[in-house]
């Protein structure tokens, strides 16, 4: 029987920590799978982001970067980064995407950010080397040190925005599995099987892509609903 969104976070969730480390590299490869589908159903409705998923061409140099420096990445942003890339729903260069989104509200109406899915990843050269600065400059501050993923709501449609979202590296004894997303949070409309705030990076991803269509900050809109059903249905669920 194919588990609800929310079922599967239960299960997610209430999982031992070995159970979530057998069931974590099969739900990344399933979220990168249905990551796909989504950039192709984006891609035949003409969304102006050409490569939503951009591989990781050195990953494991960029690996042992991290290693050498101390740093155990996350193993749900390794595994994401293996399997999908560089994740980027938005046009972080020219912003296009906000006009598409302006032109499916129709009403000449401004719409609420969209927050499309970003998680940035060593796919471009530097990538590492910058992350490793940003780790020592963080030091000892709270809420800890973090990798720097993607850039908050606002700014991912060019206004003026807080900080950056974060994945918080998991203190000793934590479980690595379910390490912190900071920074986020979901937009005027909470989705039903949205998981405790501030969410795992499996729990955040299987709700902004399975119930959000990629696009968390405009669920609940009705103008976006039409085509939110047509990017969610019969996606692979995680």
């Amino acid at each position: 029987m194919t588990l609800s969104t929310a079922d599967a976070r239960d299960r997610w969730l209430r999982a031992t920590t070995a159970e979530r480390a057998e069931l974590g590299p099969r739900a990344v490869a399933t979220c990168a799978e249905a990551l796909g589908i989504l950039a192709d159903r984006l891609a035949e409705r003409s969304y102006p982001v050409a490569e939503p998923l951009i591989p990781c061409s050195h990953l494991d140099d960029d690996l042992r970067q991290f290693a050498d420096a101390g740093v155990t990445v996350p193993p749900a942003l390794e595994a994401l980064w293996r399997v999908a890339g560089n994740v980027c729903f938005v046009d972080l260069d020219r912003y296009r995407h906000v006009e598409f989104w302006r032109a499916v509200a129709g009403d000449g109406m401004p719409v609420p950010c969209c927050d499309g899915i970003v998680i940035d990843a060593p796919a471009q050269g530097g990538w590492t080397d910058y992350i490793l600065d940003m780790l020592e400059d963080m030091g000892d501050d709270e809420p800890g040190p973090a990798i720097e993923i993607a850039p908050d709501d606002l700014h991912k449609d060019n206004v003026s925005g807080s900080g950056p979202y974060e994945i918080l590296l998991p203190a000793p004894g934590d479980d690595p599995w379910l390490a912190v997303l900071d920074g986020f949070r979901w937009g005027a409309v909470r989705p039903p099987s949205a998981p405790p705030d501030p969410p795992d990076l499996v729990s955040y991803l299987r709700t902004a892509v399975l119930e959000c269509g990629g696009f968390p900050g405009l669920f609940g809109d009705p103008r976006y609903a039409s085509i939110l059903a047509e990017l969610v249905v019969d996606l692979p669920p995680f």
